[in-house]
């Protein structure tokens, strides 16, 4: 997960896991997502009504006569784009690792301006806790990343280029720093934030002020401890690369 991973979850939910993995294998591919605009709104709409129902219910509690129902559609419509509701689950799960993944791009330094590392880490911090609270249903489709070969592929790649991105833009900041080193810390970040954030906001198992902001002060500890021998090298409060362009 953007930030995060397999590595970062709990004992809880890979036990969860287990369980949703018994039921595979299921045909989770689409059967086809539409172009136009009307049929694009029934899948929007068969999706939004599956995230409802999976966060008051969870994934025992959903069918797809309930998200069926539940989007105002017939069964018959729904099938006609999904198979099952674990095809429905996967395609939440593909289409939420794809936004993050794009929303992670967009705040490289060179597309977004961001002129220091502290100042990145807040922004992917922010991001991290802003998707994952607007998602209703998440902690279940987090659930079924393990369970669901496609979406475990998905996570997988998902997870190696959230990496590449945020290497990619500490290489901005602390130019000087060794490439493995800018790697380690990019997916230390990772798997702090997915864990911190989906205890403190998906799972409601801890304080989420005071969490969240542990979070951005383990994660400036991290950039600092890598930055100040780089900044006492070059004589400089700031590297010049972090600098605003």
């Amino acid at each position: 997960m953007f930030f995060g991973g397999r590595e970062a979850r709990t004992g809880v939910v890979v036990r969860r896991n287990s369980a949703l993995a018994k039921r595979s294998p299921k045909n989770t591919a689409a059967r086809r997502l539409p172009t136009q605009s009307r049929s694009r709104l029934s899948v929007d709409l068969c999706l939004r009504a599956a995230q409802l129902l999976l966060e008051r219910d969870g994934i025992d509690g959903v069918t797809t006569k309930r998200i069926a129902d539940a989007a105002g559609l017939s069964v018959g419509a729904v099938y006609g784009y999904f198979p099952n509701k674990e095809a429905i689950i996967c395609q939440l799960g593909a289409s939420w690792l794809a936004e993050i993944r794009e929303l992670i791009y967009a705040l490289h330094p060179e597309r977004s301006g961001i002129a220091d590392p502290f100042s990145y880490v807040d922004a992917l911090t922010d991001l991290c806790v802003t998707k994952y609270d607007s998602n209703p249903g998440l902690g279940t489709v987090i659930n079924m990343l393990s369970a669901i070969p496609e979406l475990r592929e998905l996570e997988t790649r998902h997870d190696r280029d959230v990496c590449a991105s945020i290497t990619a833009a500490f290489a901005v900041f602390l130019p000087p720093a060794d490439p493995e080193d800018l790697a380690a810390l990019a997916s230390s970040l990772q798997s702090m934030a997915h864990a911190a954030v989906t205890a403190a906001v998906v799972q409601k198992t801890c304080d989420r002020e005071r969490t969240i902001r542990n979070l951005r002060l383990a994660s400036y500890a991290l950039v600092a401890h890598l930055a100040a021998p780089l900044r006492r090298a070059s004589g400089s409060a700031r590297p010049a690369a972090a600098r605003a362009p």
